[in-house]
Protein backbone atom coordinates (compact mmCIF):
# COMPACT_ATOMS: atom_id res chain seq x y z
CA UNK A 1 0.00 0.00 0.00
CA UNK A 2 1.37 3.38 -1.01
CA UNK A 3 1.48 6.12 1.58
CA UNK A 4 -0.18 8.56 -0.83
CA UNK A 5 -2.23 8.22 -3.98
CA UNK A 6 -2.86 11.11 -6.36
CA UNK A 7 -5.88 10.99 -8.64
CA UNK A 8 -6.73 13.49 -11.36
CA UNK A 9 -9.45 13.50 -14.02
CA UNK A 10 -10.90 16.31 -16.12
CA UNK A 11 -12.63 14.62 -19.05
CA UNK A 12 -16.32 13.84 -19.36
CA UNK A 13 -19.21 14.29 -16.96
CA UNK A 14 -18.71 14.73 -13.23
CA UNK A 15 -20.01 11.23 -12.41
CA UNK A 16 -17.33 9.62 -14.59
CA UNK A 17 -14.65 12.00 -13.34
CA UNK A 18 -15.42 11.04 -9.76
CA UNK A 19 -15.60 7.33 -10.54
CA UNK A 20 -12.23 7.37 -12.30
CA UNK A 21 -10.56 9.22 -9.43
CA UNK A 22 -11.96 6.79 -6.86
CA UNK A 23 -10.82 3.84 -8.95
CA UNK A 24 -7.27 5.20 -8.79
CA UNK A 25 -7.47 5.70 -5.03
CA UNK A 26 -8.98 2.26 -4.42
CA UNK A 27 -6.16 0.55 -6.28
CA UNK A 28 -3.82 1.47 -3.44
CA UNK A 29 -5.93 1.76 -0.29
CA UNK A 30 -9.24 0.97 1.36
CA UNK A 31 -9.73 3.77 3.88
CA UNK A 32 -7.53 6.90 3.60
CA UNK A 33 -6.93 8.97 6.69
CA UNK A 34 -7.12 12.25 4.78
CA UNK A 35 -8.17 13.38 1.30
CA UNK A 36 -7.27 16.87 0.06
CA UNK A 37 -9.03 17.82 -3.16
CA UNK A 38 -9.55 20.69 -5.61
CA UNK A 39 -12.15 21.20 -8.31
CA UNK A 40 -14.03 23.75 -10.35
CA UNK A 41 -16.53 25.82 -8.35
CA UNK A 42 -19.62 24.50 -10.12
CA UNK A 43 -19.03 20.87 -9.11
CA UNK A 44 -17.27 21.21 -5.76
CA UNK A 45 -20.52 20.33 -3.95
CA UNK A 46 -20.83 17.08 -5.87
CA UNK A 47 -17.28 15.88 -5.28
CA UNK A 48 -17.43 16.87 -1.59
CA UNK A 49 -20.66 14.95 -1.06
CA UNK A 50 -19.55 11.86 -2.98
CA UNK A 51 -16.15 11.68 -1.28
CA UNK A 52 -17.86 11.63 2.11
CA UNK A 53 -20.26 8.92 0.97
CA UNK A 54 -17.46 6.83 -0.51
CA UNK A 55 -15.01 7.31 2.39
CA UNK A 56 -17.18 8.05 5.46
CA UNK A 57 -14.36 7.61 7.99
CA UNK A 58 -11.94 9.88 6.11
CA UNK A 59 -11.42 13.59 6.70
CA UNK A 60 -11.90 15.28 3.33
CA UNK A 61 -11.04 18.93 2.78
CA UNK A 62 -11.09 20.90 -0.43
CA UNK A 63 -11.44 24.17 -2.28
CA UNK A 64 -12.76 25.54 -5.53
CA UNK A 65 -10.01 26.81 -7.80
CA UNK A 66 -9.27 28.52 -11.09
CA UNK A 67 -6.82 25.79 -12.06
CA UNK A 68 -5.60 22.69 -10.27
CA UNK A 69 -2.44 20.76 -10.98
CA UNK A 70 -0.68 17.64 -9.79
CA UNK A 71 1.88 15.03 -10.76
CA UNK A 72 -0.56 14.07 -13.51
CA UNK A 73 -1.04 17.44 -15.18
CA UNK A 74 -3.16 20.62 -15.23
CA UNK A 75 -6.88 21.26 -15.61
CA UNK A 76 -9.47 23.97 -15.03
CA UNK A 77 -12.43 21.61 -14.59
CA UNK A 78 -12.77 18.22 -13.00
CA UNK A 79 -11.21 16.83 -9.84
CA UNK A 80 -7.78 16.23 -8.42
CA UNK A 81 -7.19 14.64 -5.03
CA UNK A 82 -4.45 13.26 -2.84
CA UNK A 83 -5.38 10.42 -0.51
CA UNK A 84 -3.01 9.95 2.42
CA UNK A 85 -3.19 6.40 3.71
CA UNK A 86 -0.68 6.16 6.51
CA UNK A 87 1.86 7.95 8.64
CA UNK A 88 -0.37 10.78 9.79
CA UNK A 89 -3.03 11.64 12.32
CA UNK A 90 -5.30 14.60 11.75
CA UNK A 91 -8.22 16.61 13.07
CA UNK A 92 -10.26 19.38 11.48
CA UNK A 93 -12.77 22.17 11.93
CA UNK A 94 -14.45 25.28 10.53
CA UNK A 95 -14.28 28.99 11.27
CA UNK A 96 -17.64 30.50 10.35
CA UNK A 97 -18.70 34.11 9.71
CA UNK A 98 -15.22 35.14 8.63
CA UNK A 99 -16.53 38.50 7.44
CA UNK A 100 -17.87 39.32 10.91
CA UNK A 101 -16.85 37.30 13.95
CA UNK A 102 -14.25 34.60 13.21
CA UNK A 103 -12.91 34.92 16.75
CA UNK A 104 -16.18 33.46 18.02
CA UNK A 105 -15.00 30.09 16.67
CA UNK A 106 -11.53 29.92 18.20
CA UNK A 107 -12.68 26.99 20.34
CA UNK A 108 -13.12 24.92 17.15
CA UNK A 109 -9.35 25.22 16.69
CA UNK A 110 -8.49 24.41 20.29
CA UNK A 111 -10.75 21.37 20.16
CA UNK A 112 -8.95 20.10 17.06
CA UNK A 113 -5.57 20.55 18.77
CA UNK A 114 -6.71 18.45 21.74
CA UNK A 115 -7.63 15.58 19.41
CA UNK A 116 -3.98 15.10 18.38
CA UNK A 117 -1.54 12.95 20.36
CA UNK A 118 1.23 15.49 19.71
CA UNK A 119 1.72 18.87 18.07
CA UNK A 120 5.31 18.12 17.05
CA UNK A 121 5.82 17.86 13.29
CA UNK A 122 2.33 19.23 12.79
CA UNK A 123 0.92 21.85 10.42
CA UNK A 124 -2.40 23.62 9.90
CA UNK A 125 -3.64 23.59 6.29
CA UNK A 126 -6.52 26.03 5.74
CA UNK A 127 -8.71 27.21 2.86
CA UNK A 128 -10.89 30.31 3.08
CA UNK A 129 -13.55 31.71 0.77
CA UNK A 130 -12.73 34.89 -1.12
CA UNK A 131 -13.74 38.55 -1.43
CA UNK A 132 -14.58 39.27 2.21
CA UNK A 133 -11.17 40.88 2.87
CA UNK A 134 -10.87 38.90 6.09
CA UNK A 135 -7.80 36.71 5.60
CA UNK A 136 -5.99 38.64 8.34
CA UNK A 137 -8.90 38.09 10.76
CA UNK A 138 -8.82 34.36 10.00
CA UNK A 139 -5.07 34.24 10.60
CA UNK A 140 -5.47 36.09 13.90
CA UNK A 141 -8.10 33.55 14.95
CA UNK A 142 -5.91 30.62 13.99
CA UNK A 143 -2.97 32.07 15.89
CA UNK A 144 -5.11 32.38 19.01
CA UNK A 145 -6.36 28.82 18.70
CA UNK A 146 -2.88 27.45 18.05
CA UNK A 147 -1.17 29.52 20.74
CA UNK A 148 1.82 27.79 22.37
CA UNK A 149 1.74 24.88 19.92
CA UNK A 150 4.28 26.14 17.34
CA UNK A 151 2.02 24.75 14.60
CA UNK A 152 2.62 26.70 11.37
CA UNK A 153 -0.33 27.83 9.25
CA UNK A 154 -0.21 27.41 5.47
CA UNK A 155 -3.23 28.06 3.32
CA UNK A 156 -4.94 29.67 0.40
CA UNK A 157 -7.97 31.75 -0.51
CA UNK A 158 -10.32 29.80 -2.76
CA UNK A 159 -10.59 30.89 -6.39
CA UNK A 160 -12.84 30.03 -9.33
CA UNK A 161 -13.14 30.57 -13.07
CA UNK A 162 -11.94 33.79 -14.68
CA UNK A 163 -14.08 36.83 -13.75
CA UNK A 164 -16.08 34.62 -11.35
CA UNK A 165 -16.52 36.08 -7.85
CA UNK A 166 -18.19 33.07 -6.20
CA UNK A 167 -15.88 30.65 -4.38
CA UNK A 168 -16.42 27.84 -1.89
CA UNK A 169 -14.54 25.50 0.43
CA UNK A 170 -15.44 21.98 1.54
CA UNK A 171 -15.07 19.84 4.63
CA UNK A 172 -16.38 16.33 5.27
CA UNK A 173 -19.09 16.32 2.64
CA UNK A 174 -20.37 19.88 3.04
CA UNK A 175 -19.47 23.04 1.17
CA UNK A 176 -19.30 26.48 2.74
CA UNK A 177 -19.21 30.16 1.89
CA UNK A 178 -18.00 32.92 4.22
CA UNK A 179 -16.00 30.21 6.00
CA UNK A 180 -12.47 28.96 6.56
CA UNK A 181 -11.93 25.21 6.84
CA UNK A 182 -8.78 23.70 8.30
CA UNK A 183 -7.09 20.40 9.01
CA UNK A 184 -4.27 19.81 11.49
CA UNK A 185 -1.87 17.20 10.10
CA UNK A 186 0.60 15.47 12.40
CA UNK A 187 3.32 13.69 10.43
CA UNK A 188 4.26 10.45 12.19
CA UNK A 189 7.08 9.67 9.76
CA UNK A 190 9.24 12.78 9.83
CA UNK A 191 9.26 16.52 9.58
CA UNK A 192 7.07 19.05 7.81
CA UNK A 193 8.63 22.11 6.24
CA UNK A 194 7.09 25.02 4.37
CA UNK A 195 8.46 27.57 1.94
CA UNK A 196 7.07 30.67 0.25
CA UNK A 197 8.43 31.48 -3.20
CA UNK A 198 8.70 35.12 -4.27
CA UNK A 199 9.57 35.58 -7.95
CA UNK A 200 9.86 39.39 -7.87
CA UNK A 201 12.39 42.10 -7.10
CA UNK A 202 11.88 45.81 -6.56
CA UNK A 203 12.49 48.58 -9.10
CA UNK A 204 13.27 52.29 -8.78
CA UNK A 205 9.55 53.21 -8.98
CA UNK A 206 8.72 53.70 -5.29
CA UNK A 207 5.65 55.37 -3.74
CA UNK A 208 4.46 56.06 -0.18
CA UNK A 209 0.91 55.27 0.90
CA UNK A 210 -0.54 58.43 2.44
CA UNK A 211 -4.29 57.71 2.69
CA UNK A 212 -5.92 54.32 3.16
CA UNK A 213 -8.93 52.35 4.36
CA UNK A 214 -7.30 49.34 6.04
CA UNK A 215 -10.46 47.28 6.51
CA UNK A 216 -11.44 47.69 2.86
CA UNK A 217 -7.83 47.12 1.73
CA UNK A 218 -8.13 50.30 -0.32
CA UNK A 219 -5.49 52.94 -1.06
CA UNK A 220 -6.72 56.46 -1.80
CA UNK A 221 -3.43 58.29 -2.16
CA UNK A 222 0.22 57.76 -2.98
CA UNK A 223 2.50 60.64 -2.04
CA UNK A 224 -0.57 62.75 -1.19
CA UNK A 225 -1.98 62.42 -4.72
CA UNK A 226 -4.83 60.26 -6.10
CA UNK A 227 -3.61 56.67 -6.18
CA UNK A 228 -4.61 55.57 -9.69
CA UNK A 229 -3.46 58.91 -11.14
CA UNK A 230 0.02 58.48 -9.64
CA UNK A 231 0.37 54.92 -10.93
CA UNK A 232 -1.07 55.49 -14.40
CA UNK A 233 1.22 58.47 -14.99
CA UNK A 234 4.27 56.63 -13.68
CA UNK A 235 3.54 53.62 -15.89
CA UNK A 236 2.28 55.67 -18.86
CA UNK A 237 -1.07 53.86 -19.08
CA UNK A 238 -4.71 54.83 -18.63
CA UNK A 239 -6.25 54.11 -15.18
CA UNK A 240 -8.54 51.44 -16.67
CA UNK A 241 -5.41 49.62 -17.92
CA UNK A 242 -3.71 49.45 -14.53
CA UNK A 243 -4.99 46.00 -13.50
CA UNK A 244 -3.69 44.41 -16.69
CA UNK A 245 -0.44 46.38 -16.58
CA UNK A 246 0.25 45.39 -12.98
CA UNK A 247 -0.51 41.70 -13.43
CA UNK A 248 2.98 40.67 -14.48
CA UNK A 249 4.69 43.58 -12.67
CA UNK A 250 2.63 44.05 -9.51
CA UNK A 251 3.09 46.54 -6.74
CA UNK A 252 4.99 45.33 -3.73
CA UNK A 253 5.18 46.43 -0.10
CA UNK A 254 8.72 47.09 1.11
CA UNK A 255 9.58 45.84 4.60
CA UNK A 256 13.25 46.27 5.50
CA UNK A 257 15.10 44.41 2.74
CA UNK A 258 12.12 42.28 1.64
CA UNK A 259 9.27 42.95 -0.77
CA UNK A 260 5.83 41.34 -0.79
CA UNK A 261 3.57 41.56 -3.84
CA UNK A 262 0.14 43.13 -3.36
CA UNK A 263 -2.25 42.32 -6.21
CA UNK A 264 -4.75 44.93 -7.40
CA UNK A 265 -8.41 43.97 -7.24
CA UNK A 266 -10.19 47.05 -8.63
CA UNK A 267 -9.60 50.64 -9.71
CA UNK A 268 -12.47 52.95 -8.72
CA UNK A 269 -13.88 56.13 -10.24
CA UNK A 270 -12.65 58.16 -7.27
CA UNK A 271 -9.06 57.12 -8.20
CA UNK A 272 -8.74 54.74 -5.26
CA UNK A 273 -7.41 51.19 -5.67
CA UNK A 274 -8.39 48.08 -3.73
CA UNK A 275 -5.98 45.20 -3.16
CA UNK A 276 -6.20 41.50 -2.32
CA UNK A 277 -4.06 42.04 0.78
CA UNK A 278 -4.06 44.59 3.58
CA UNK A 279 -2.02 47.76 3.06
CA UNK A 280 -0.97 50.07 5.91
CA UNK A 281 -0.47 53.83 5.97
CA UNK A 282 3.04 55.11 5.24
CA UNK A 283 3.99 51.79 3.62
CA UNK A 284 6.59 52.11 0.89
CA UNK A 285 5.41 50.41 -2.28
CA UNK A 286 7.32 49.66 -5.46
CA UNK A 287 6.58 48.35 -8.91
CA UNK A 288 8.08 44.86 -8.99
CA UNK A 289 9.99 43.12 -11.74
CA UNK A 290 9.75 39.39 -12.35
CA UNK A 291 12.93 37.38 -11.89
CA UNK A 292 14.01 34.68 -14.33
CA UNK A 293 11.49 31.96 -13.55
CA UNK A 294 13.56 28.84 -14.18
CA UNK A 295 16.21 30.17 -11.83
CA UNK A 296 13.60 30.90 -9.15
CA UNK A 297 11.99 27.47 -9.47
CA UNK A 298 15.35 25.72 -9.30
CA UNK A 299 16.46 27.70 -6.24
CA UNK A 300 13.22 26.83 -4.47
CA UNK A 301 13.66 23.12 -5.18
CA UNK A 302 17.30 23.20 -4.12
CA UNK A 303 16.33 24.71 -0.78
CA UNK A 304 13.54 22.19 -0.19
CA UNK A 305 15.74 19.22 -1.06
CA UNK A 306 18.52 20.52 1.17
CA UNK A 307 16.05 20.26 4.06
CA UNK A 308 14.24 17.04 3.10
CA UNK A 309 16.11 14.84 0.65
CA UNK A 310 13.18 12.56 -0.22
CA UNK A 311 9.85 14.34 0.15
CA UNK A 312 6.94 11.95 0.62
CA UNK A 313 4.36 14.37 -0.78
CA UNK A 314 4.00 18.09 -1.43
CA UNK A 315 1.03 20.50 -1.39
CA UNK A 316 1.40 23.61 -3.53
CA UNK A 317 -0.67 26.79 -3.28
CA UNK A 318 0.09 28.95 -6.29
CA UNK A 319 -1.37 32.43 -6.80
CA UNK A 320 -4.09 32.66 -9.45
CA UNK A 321 -2.27 35.68 -10.84
CA UNK A 322 0.97 33.73 -11.18
CA UNK A 323 -1.05 31.03 -12.91
CA UNK A 324 -2.50 33.60 -15.33
CA UNK A 325 0.95 35.04 -16.01
CA UNK A 326 2.34 31.57 -16.68
CA UNK A 327 -0.56 30.94 -19.06
CA UNK A 328 0.02 34.23 -20.86
CA UNK A 329 3.74 33.52 -21.19
CA UNK A 330 3.10 29.86 -22.16
CA UNK A 331 5.01 28.70 -19.08
CA UNK A 332 2.31 26.97 -17.04
CA UNK A 333 3.31 23.58 -18.42
CA UNK A 334 6.94 24.35 -17.61
CA UNK A 335 5.97 25.24 -14.04
CA UNK A 336 4.10 21.97 -13.49
CA UNK A 337 6.87 19.96 -15.16
CA UNK A 338 9.48 21.64 -12.96
CA UNK A 339 7.59 20.58 -9.86
CA UNK A 340 7.51 17.02 -11.16
CA UNK A 341 11.27 17.11 -11.74
CA UNK A 342 11.80 17.52 -8.01
CA UNK A 343 8.70 16.12 -6.29
CA UNK A 344 7.23 12.79 -7.31
CA UNK A 345 3.91 13.29 -5.52
CA UNK A 346 2.37 16.75 -5.44
CA UNK A 347 -0.99 18.43 -5.72
CA UNK A 348 -1.78 22.11 -6.04
CA UNK A 349 -4.39 24.83 -6.50
CA UNK A 350 -4.55 28.42 -7.73
CA UNK A 351 -5.44 30.83 -4.91
CA UNK A 352 -6.47 34.47 -4.66
CA UNK A 353 -4.13 34.91 -1.69
CA UNK A 354 -1.59 32.75 0.09
CA UNK A 355 -1.44 32.53 3.88
CA UNK A 356 1.78 31.78 5.73
CA UNK A 357 1.53 31.99 9.52
CA UNK A 358 0.36 35.57 10.18
CA UNK A 359 0.92 36.91 6.66
CA UNK A 360 -1.60 37.12 3.84
CA UNK A 361 0.40 37.27 0.60
CA UNK A 362 -0.24 37.75 -3.12
CA UNK A 363 1.43 36.43 -6.26
CA UNK A 364 3.57 33.89 -4.44
CA UNK A 365 3.66 30.11 -4.18
CA UNK A 366 3.64 28.25 -0.89
CA UNK A 367 4.91 24.70 -0.59
CA UNK A 368 4.04 22.35 2.27
CA UNK A 369 6.47 19.43 2.24
CA UNK A 370 6.18 16.17 4.18
CA UNK A 371 9.14 13.94 4.98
Amino acid sequence: MKRTVIACNSEGIKENIFSNCCKKIDEECTSPKLIIFFSDYENLWYYAKKLKEKYPDTISIGSSTYTFFSSYGIAARGLTAIAINSGIECSCGQIYEINKNPNDYVEHIRKAVKELSSTDNTCCLEFSTAFSKTENLVLDTLQKGLKETNIPVIGGTASAGQNQRETAVALNGDIFINTSVFVLIHNLEGRIIYYNENAYKKTDLIFTVTEIDCDEQKVYQFDNKPASTVLSRSLNVEPEQLCDRLLSSPLGCIFDDKVYAASIDKVYNDNSISFFSRIYNQTKMTVLKQKELNTVWTQTAQYILSQIQNPSFVISINSIFRTMIFEKEHKLGDFVSKLLDFYENYIGMSSYSEQVNQQNLNQTMSLLVFE
